[in-house]
């Protein structure tokens, strides 16, 4: 049980991390987070304004950790990274040798009492026969970010015996971001800005027939998976967490062209040029700097299958999803217009 003096939070600076960081000061729980001496200026002025104490180090310096661990009970791991231009190297060191350095900083100091370690759904790569559970085996997404999530979900799983952690997957989590000029770290967790902007200025295709499902998680339920895998979640288990169920890209896209007000897209690029496409994208911001508007990794992402079973959080945690994609995505979209990034 998570019945803390200190709560450390890595990732607090993050779109889902800022979330998870404001629900325990809420509670009236003592939070620690860790931040790194590069972190945004409006995200460490947001976390000490929930009363957070800020505790500087990086998950790739083990010796950062040592003062970030002391005295604390419990630890929510979200911190973690890697875009699309991310090289593997980079993503290994902050992921997976990031995760073996907090885990052994929790075990020198002793005290830690649960470990939630965050990581994707995205482990388990484009689902056939569809829903997936966690039994699934890994099969990584063709990117650096999901091969090396999967190392650290392996990383973290082989301390079960030695610190009670348990780890927790989800799909793409949308939301309000909480931190100002926030919008490019949440792009960092699901590419709504982008979804959003192409669906409003009537630039979205669908690649292939548009029937690919989708699976997607309010932030806030997110936030309360985290807290009940913190109370009840088994050591050495792993957790699904998601809306109710799946949709398809056509009809996600649907739900966000009603909230905008605009017709719903109906173009449709064949998968053979979505991949030309993107490779000449690619070539040219290889050539002229940049992130290419499409890549194969994106196209790929687009055509593949994300469904997941919650069974198991249902029955194991009293995981229960507040939010519908409907409502969800209509308090998402009005944040974004009202913010001025629509």
């Amino acid at each position: 049980m998570m019945v803390t003096d200190t709560i450390l939070v890595t990732g607090a600076t993050g779109f889902i991390g800022s979330h998870m960081a404001k629900s325990l000061a809420e509670r009236g729980k003592r939070v620690r987070c860790l931040v790194r001496r590069s972190s945004p200026h409006a995200a460490v002025t947001f976390l000490s304004s929930l009363g957070a104490e800020l505790v500087y180090g990086d998950l790739t310096d083990p010796e950062s950790l040592r003062k970030a661990v002391e005295s604390v009970n419990g630890v929510f791991h979200l911190g973690g990274g890697g875009r699309v231009d991310t090289s593997e190297d980079l993503c290994y060191r902050i992921n997976a040798d990031g995760t073996r350095n907090i885990l052994e900083a929790c075990l020198r100091q002793g005290g830690v009492r649960k470990l939630v370690h965050v990581s994707t759904c995205g482990v388990m790569g484009d689902i056939k026969n569809p829903p997936a559970d966690e039994t699934r085996p890994y099969n990584p997404e063709n990117m650096a970010y999901a091969r090396t999530k999967a190392q650290a979900e392996k990383v973290a799983l082989s301390y079960k015996d030695k610190l009670p952690v348990v780890v927790i997957r989800f799909p793409g989590v949308y939301g309000k971001p909480l931190i100002a000029g926030g919008v490019d770290r949440v792009e960092g967790v699901t590419p709504m800005s982008m979804i959003f902007s192409a669906v409003k200025k009537r630039q979205w295709a669908y690649i292939g027939d548009g029937q690919s499902l989708t699976h997607w998680v309010h932030v806030e339920d997110v936030v309360q998976g985290l807290e009940l895998a913190a109370k009840k979640g088994k050591a050495g288990e792993v957790y699904i967490l998601a809306d109710e169920q799946p949709v398809t890209m056509e009809a996600m896209i649907k739900t966000v062209a009603k909230h905008l007000k605009v017709e719903p897209p109906t173009r449709h690029i064949p998968i053979p040029v979505a991949f030309a496409l993107a490779l000449a994208f690619e070539a040219w911001a290889r050539i002229f700097g940049g992130t290419p508007r499409l890549s194969r990794v994106l196209v790929r992402g687009f055509l593949a299958n994300r469904a997941f079973d919650i069974s198991k959080a249902r029955r194991e945690l009293g995981y229960q999803p507040k939010f519908g994609l409907e409502e969800g995505m209509r308090e998402t979209v009005r944040w974004y217009e009202a913010e001025g990034y629509l």
